[in-house]
């Protein structure tokens, strides 16, 4: 579900506006729910590291092979706490900031580092501020797993529902075009949640864990919720709102765990490839 959404030049400090964001969290979710950061790779910053550090954030990165390459190179263990200096080739980007000065007032900073193993004798570097006590290496690896989420939910937007597919050019319509793509993707999502929670009570007997057609669900949303929101009478609106949620509840796919396929890039990464139909 996608809770906060900002809309800005094409040209901004992403890493920033993350920080933004992620201040808002508790706004969002309630202030007494806990919650986790889990960023992929190029969002990694010392900065931003330490910034959610002092305000008792947890977080959970991946790393590029160029991030903290001393400190990779000397990892004595898979899971391990390291220091990471502070020297002056890492505050000169920030010379002269509050955080400039907090990272040399710092000096150094201690994270922990966990080596996950990947399929074809591949590794993935994971750093977070996340105890050892209460998450081990494998739980660390499965945390940055359910990260898989938000690309799927980007997916959604940009394959299925073509956010960047404007109906004009002005700013005015630029954001509502945006804004009414992202409310659609979450009441895709939500209809699909109670819809497959439904499904898991009945269908326990089925070979393959079944799941619902996402493609197929927005076309129907696309083609039915119009009817939905011209409708005056309650009743009526309830009744078609029925009927969009059985006829999504009717499109079921198997869920086929631990299947892989290679990653293209390049030219033939096209992005209307045969597995990435419209749902419209």
């Amino acid at each position: 579900m996608i809770l906060e959404s900002d809309c800005c030049k094409c040209k901004f400090d992403e890493m920033r506006l993350v920080e933004e964001q992620v201040g808002r969290v508790p706004e969002t979710i309630g202030i007494s729910q806990p919650y986790l950061v889990v960023m992929d790779r190029g969002y990694p910053s010392t900065a931003a590291f330490i910034r959610m550090m002092e305000k008792d954030i947890l977080f959970l990165a991946r790393l590029k092979s160029s991030d903290y390459k001393k400190e990779q190179a000397a990892l004595p263990a898979p899971d391990t706490w390291v220091d990471i200096h502070l020297d002056k080739s890492r505050i000169r980007h920030y010379k002269g900031t509050d955080i400039g000065r907090r990272m040399e007032e710092l000096g150094h900073i201690t994270l922990r580092m966990v080596k996950v193993s990947l399929p074809g004798e591949r590794e993935e570097l994971l750093i977070t501020n996340l105890p050892t006590e209460t998450f081990d290496c494998q739980q660390i690896a499965e945390l940055y797993h359910m990260r898989w989420g938000i690309e799927t939910a980007y997916e959604t937007l940009k394959d299925r529902l073509q956010i960047e597919n404007f109906t004009g050019t002005k700013p005015i319509l630029l954001l509502q075009d945006i804004y009414s793509t992202i409310y659609i993707s979450n009441l895709a999502e939500d209809i699909i949640r109670d819809a497959e929670a439904e499904l898991d009570e009945k269908e326990k007997h089925r070979k393959h864990k079944m799941m619902i057609n996402r493609t197929v669900s927005i076309g129907i949303l696309k083609n039915d919720l119009i009817y939905i929101l011209l409708e005056t009478d309650a009743q009526k609106q309830d009744e078609l709102f029925q009927q969009i949620y059985e006829d999504i509840s009717q499109n079921l796919v198997p869920i086929r765990p631990d299947r892989h396929y290679h990653r293209t890039k390049g030219q033939l990464a096209g992005k209307y490839s045969n597995t990435h139909k419209r749902a419209y």
